[in-house]
């Protein structure tokens, strides 16, 4: 992740981001989803975190916001994730540009990740569609590394 980070990073400057992860369920249980609420974060910030009220956006998304997210499998505006229950000032967010990307892998959602930067300099749909591009890629190797930690 730290490497893909890297990689997104150079195509957006300033920007945060942070992957929502969905746990992966221990070997011996099968279930078709892990739930509501089984979400492990990684935050990767620029030198210049971009604060809401003292806060990161990253605090605003509940349980439910995080799993609707996942079940969109699209990409997510700020307005999106309003309307799917995302809490937060709106004074404080007309700061901030930022986007949702999916992660996953023949109809399984692995989670998605969260890019964010001043509104001032807004994410623009090419560097969105090229941070989408290397989505499939990365959520193999996500996959693969979650297997590899679950297997004894």
């Amino acid at each position: 992740m730290y490497t893909a980070v890297k990689s997104i990073k150079e195509e957006t400057a300033d920007a945060t981001v942070t992957f929502f992860l969905r746990q992966a369920p221990p070997v011996s249980v099968l279930t078709e989803s892990t739930g509501p609420g089984n979400f492990e974060l990684y935050m990767f910030e620029s030198k210049q975190p971009i604060a809401l009220e003292k806060q990161h956006l990253e605090n605003c998304f509940s349980a439910e916001v995080m799993d609707n997210i996942c079940k969109s499998n699209k990409v997510c505006t700020l307005d999106d994730m309003f309307a799917m229950g995302l809490q937060g000032s709106l004074m404080g967010l007309n700061n901030i540009s930022g986007v949702t990307i999916p992660l996953g892998l023949h109809g399984s959602s692995l989670g998605f990740i969260l890019i964010c930067r001043s509104s001032e300099n807004p994410l623009t749909d090419d560097e969105i569609g090229n941070v989408s591009a290397v989505s499939y890629g990365l959520s193999c190797a996500i996959q693969s590394c979650q297997a590899m930690l679950r297997s004894p």
